[in-house]
């Protein structure tokens, strides 16, 4: 969108967005019921990410996604929707206003060094671990993903199948962090059995794993490595 390290470019852009954004708002509140409301209240999200509102991006790009006139930029406004909530818990994350966890951070963690005590605490017997609660800024990020992974199959972009593995892997994912065991299997459990050759599914197989020895249950560990061990991953 922005030229990488050109201030001046980037600033020019921003102010242009913001103009084009304002000029979309005023039209459609003079306008409401336009035949080019559907259209031009996608391109004011647009505009409105251009600008860096991230947070009235996200909210215009739902607005898109529940306007039931038409089904145009259903799937873009979707996972755009999901890219731009990620963009703003990313920032969170990095000013320290929410958990800098691995599902947000991605290449930027830093796994925290486990102590002895965690290391050797309960090392045989089948435990459970409380899932964390949650707050408020991922639930709305991972209600957004997953309103992109429970869209219609005839709106999924063919030309990039993996933009659905990639949200189904990441609503897992946060939930792994949350320690939310038991919703993050299903995602990656859906990912080993349907999406095998997916480039996240070994990752999926990873965590699934992890999560099993986490609590020491031995049992289904041994039992999903045996089967994940005779798969070809893509």
């Amino acid at each position: 969108l922005f030229l990488a390290g050109d201030a001046s470019k980037e600033a020019e852009a921003i102010a242009l967005y913001t103009s084009a954004a304002d000029a979309y708002r005023r039209y459609l509140k003079q306008f409401p019921r336009s035949k080019n409301a559907y259209d031009l209240k996608f391109f004011l999200a647009e505009c409105l990410y251009g600008s860096r509102q991230l947070d009235e991006a996200a909210i215009s790009y739902v607005e898109v996604v529940q306007d039931k006139s038409n089904d145009r930029h259903l799937e873009k406004a979707s996972w755009l929707a999901a890219l731009t909530r990620e963009e703003l818990v990313k920032t969170m994350a990095r000013n320290g206003e929410v958990e800098a966890t691995r599902s947000i951070m991605g290449d930027e963690y830093e796994e925290p060094e486990k102590t002895d005590q965690e290391q050797s605490e309960n090392d045989n017997k089948l435990i459970t671990i409380e899932p964390r609660p949650i707050p408020p800024v991922i639930q709305e990020l991972i209600d957004a993903r997953l309103v992109y992974v429970n869209l219609d199959p005839k709106y999924r972009n063919a030309e990039k199948p993996e933009q659905l593995t990639e949200m189904i892997f990441k609503v897992g994912d946060h939930y792994y962090d949350y320690k939310h065991y038991d919703e993050a299997r299903k995602r990656f459990i859906k990912l080993i059995e349907t999406y095998p050759k997916a480039k996240v599914t070994k990752l999926a197989a990873g965590r699934l794993i992890d999560s099993y020895r986490d609590t020491n249950d031995w049992k289904n560990l041994a039992m999903w490595a045996e089967r994940i061990d005779k798969l070809d991953f893509g």
